[in-house]
C-alpha cells in the first residue's frame, strides 16, 4: 500500500466535474462522506453519519452498500444504492420490508445486530449476516443470511436449525454460529455461496460449503473429512481437510464455483464445486492433464495459488512447478483452457513465456499482484536484465497473446510514466475487460503518488493525486475542497472471483479520499468505459 485505511464504497451520488491540476481529465463523484454537510441523495443533511463497511459490487455499476451502526438510531441499517439513490433495505427493531422478513409466531421478529458482512450479485440483489429475533427474549435471537431483493428480504439460512434453513446434511445437523458465514457471495437468481462449520451432537463437526438455491434450500457442495460425492472424487481414500478458509474460493459472473483445497495426503489442489461433483483441475504431485502442461511429461505442481476467472470456462492462476532432477521449483503463471494447464510466463525463461523486454528473464512474481477480467491478465514481477541487473514492474498478458511490460521502475522512454518522471513503486492494480490497466503507484522525482490509467496504444493518464481540487455539493453549494491523501488496498484486484472491492467488472471504482475541510469522502469513477470487446457495455 503506499498509504493504509481500507475503505470500500460503490457508485452513486451527485455528477461533479473535478478540477485538476496534473491529472488528465475524469469525472468524478462523492457516493458517501461522514460529514452531514455533503450531500447524498436519500440521506438527511446536517448531522453527522455513522457510515462503515462500503462496498462496490464486483459487477460495478453503482451499486453501493454501506452500514450505519446501531449507534445511529435515524439511520441505523443496511443501505444500497438504486438508480443513484440511496435506499435503506434493512432497519434494526422493525417489521415490514425493512425487517427480517419472519412469518407466524416469528412475524414480529426484529433486527437486532449487522455485521457489515454484505455481498452484492450482480442483479443489485444483496446477502448479508445480521441477527434476528424477539429483542426482549435473548434466547430468541438467531444469526443467518438473508437476501433482499431489491423489495424485501428473505431469510435464507439460520444458526441453531437444522430445518431448510440449515446445513442440508439432515436431521440433527445446524449451523452453530455467525462465524460460518464469513464472505458468503450472492450467485445469480438470488443464489448463495456459504462457507462454514455444520455440527451434529453425536457426529461431530465438519467444515462446508453450501449454495442457496431459492426454492430448493441449501445444497452441500463440499465436505471435510467424507469419502462419498462431496469428498475430492479422486482415490478410494481421499479427503478434503478443514482449514480451507472462504477466500480460497472464487465465483464467476455466470456463477461456477472454483476452490483451492487441501486433501489427505499433505497435498492441494483447484477443484470446480456446486456443479455436481467436486471435480478436481490442477493437483499438486500429479503429471498428465492435471499438472503443468510445460511439454515435459514428468513436470508436476508443488504449490497451487488462487485461481482467478478468466473466459467462461477458464483461469489463471500463480503455481510452483518442478521438474525431477532440478533442485528448485519455478514459479509460473498458468491457464487453464478448460483441458489443460498451459503456462503463460515462467520463472528463469526468456522466450515465449519470457517478460519480452530487452532479453532479460525472468526473476520472480508478486503472487498477491494477479488481476484478470476476461481474456486479460496483469501481475507483477521482476526480471533480470541481460546486465544482470534487477527490475520490477507491471505486465499485461492477453490469452493467445504475448506479455508486454506496462510500466518499468526506474525507466525513462515509452516505460515511463510521462516524460522527466519515472515509476518508483506500485500498489494496487486492476486490469479491465479491454486489457486497460488502473494502477495505484508512486512517481520520481519527488515520491508522488497518483492513479494511473494505462490504456493499450495511449501515454499512461494520471487519473487522481494529492493536490486535486474536488468539488463538493454542500447544503451552502458547491464548495471546492483539496484532496489530501487517497488510498487503495496493495494487490491486484479480485472482482473477477466474485468479491466486492474498489473496483467493478464494468470499470467503475471507488476510491477513498480525505479532502480539506471535510476529511473522509469516498470518490467514485470510469475513467475507462470501451470495454464493447468483451461484451461489457458502457
Amino acid at each position: 500500500m503506499l498509504t493504509r485505511t481500507v475503505v470500500f464504497a460503490a457508485l452513486a451520488g451527485i455528477f461533479l466535474p473535478v478540477s485538476l491540476t496534473n491529472a488528465q481529465a475524469v469525472d468524478w463523484r462523492i457516493v458517501a462522506a461522514p460529514d452531514g454537510r455533503v450531500l447524498l441523495a436519500g440521506l438527511p443533511d446536517n448531522t453527522h453519519r455513522n457510515l462503515s463497511e462500503y462496498r462496490l459490487g464486483d459487477a460495478g455499476a453503482g451499486q453501493l452498500g454501506f452500514l450505519v451502526r446501531l449507534t445511529q438510531s435515524g439511520l441505523n441499517g443496511n443501505w444500497a444504492s438504486r438508480q443513484g439513490i440511496l435506499t435503506r433495505y434493512a432497519q434494526f427493531g422493525v417489521t415490514g420490508p425493512q425487517g427480517p422478513g419472519r412469518t407466524g409466531g416469528e412475524a414480529h421478529h426484529v433486527f437486532t445486530d449487522a455485521t457489515g458482512e454484505i455481498d452484492t450479485a450482480a442483479d443489485g440483489q444483496r446477502i448479508f449476516l445480521a441477527r434476528a429475533g424477539d429483542a426482549a427474549i435473548p434466547d430468541t435471537l438467531t444469526f443467518g443470511l438473508w437476501r433482499w431483493d431489491t423489495v424485501k428480504n428473505t431469510e435464507i439460512v439460520r444458526t441453531k436449525t437444522d430445518s431448510t434453513l440449515g446445513p442440508g446434511l439432515g436431521a440433527g445437523w445446524t449451523y452453530t454460529d455467525a462465524s460460518n458465514f464469513v464472505h458468503t457471495r450472492g450467485l445469480p437468481g438470488g443464489g448463495a455461496l456459504i462457507h462454514g462449520n455444520a455440527r451434529h451432537a453425536t457426529a461431530g463437526s465438519t467444515a462446508l460449503v453450501t449454495r442457496h438455491v431459492p426454492g430448493q434450500g441449501n445444497v452441500p457442495c463440499v465436505r471435510s473429512d467424507s469419502t462419498d460425492a462431496l469428498g475430492p472424487n479422486l482415490g478410494t481414500n481421499d479427503k478434503f481437510m478443514s482449514h480451507w478458509a472462504p477466500w480460497d474460493l472464487t465465483v464467476t459472473a455466470s456463477g461456477r464455483v472454483y476452490g483451492i483445497f487441501d486433501i489427505t495426503g499433505a497435498r492441494s489442489g483447484i477443484w470446480e464445486i456446486c456443479h455436481g461433483a467436486p471435480r478436481a483441475i490442477a493437483m499438486e504431485n500429479e503429471v498428465g492433464t492435471r499438472g503443468p502442461s510445460v511439454g515435459l511429461a514428468d513436470a508436476y505442481f508443488s504449490g497451487l495459488f488462487r485461481p482467478y476467472p478468466a473466459t467462461p470456462g477458464t483461469f489463471t492462476f500463480f503455481a510452483i512447478y518442478r521438474i525431477p532432477g532440478v533442485v528448485e521449483g519455478r514459479y509460473g503463471l498458468f491457464r487453464h483452457d478448460g483441458a489443460i494447464n498451459r503456462p503463460i510466463v515462467g520463472q528463469g525463461l526468456t522466450d515465449t513465456f519470457g517478460p519480452h523486454w530487452e532479453g532479460s528473464t525472468w526473476r520472480s512474481f508478486q503472487t498477491t499482484s494477479l488481476s484478470t477480467a476476461g481474456r486479460y491478465a496483469a501481475f507483477g514481477g521482476s526480471v533480470l536484465t541481460t546486465s544482470n541487473t534487477e527490475v520490477q514492474g507491471v505486465w499485461r498478458v492477453g490469452d493467445g497473446m504475448a506479455p508486454e511490460p506496462v510500466a518499468l521502475i526506474g525507466q525513462s522512454g515509452a516505460l515511463a510514466p510521462e516524460p522527466g518522471r519515472t515509476w518508483r513503486s506500485f500498489g494496487a492494480n486492476a486490469v479491465l475487460a479491454n486489457g486497460d490497466v488502473i494502477l495505484e503507484a508512486r512517481t520520481d522525482p519527488g515520491n508522488v503518488p497518483a492513479i494511473w490509467l494505462l490504456e493499450h496504444g495511449r501515454a499512461p493518464r494520471r487519473i487522481l493525486e494529492q493536490g486535486q481540487s474536488v468539488p463538493v455539493p454542500t447544503t451552502a453549494g458547491v464548495v471546492s475542497a483539496t484532496v489530501n491523501s487517497f488510498d487503495l488496498p496493495d494487490e491486484g484486484a479480485d472482482f473477477s472471483r466474485g468479491f466486492d472491492g474498489w473496483i467493478g467488472a464494468d470499470g467503475h471504482m471507488i476510491i477513498k479520499a480525505n479532502i480539506s475541510t471535510f476529511g473522509d469522502v469516498v470518490l467514485s469513477s470510469r475513467p475507462s468505459d470501451k470495454l464493447f470487446a468483451d461484451g461489457f457495455q458502457p
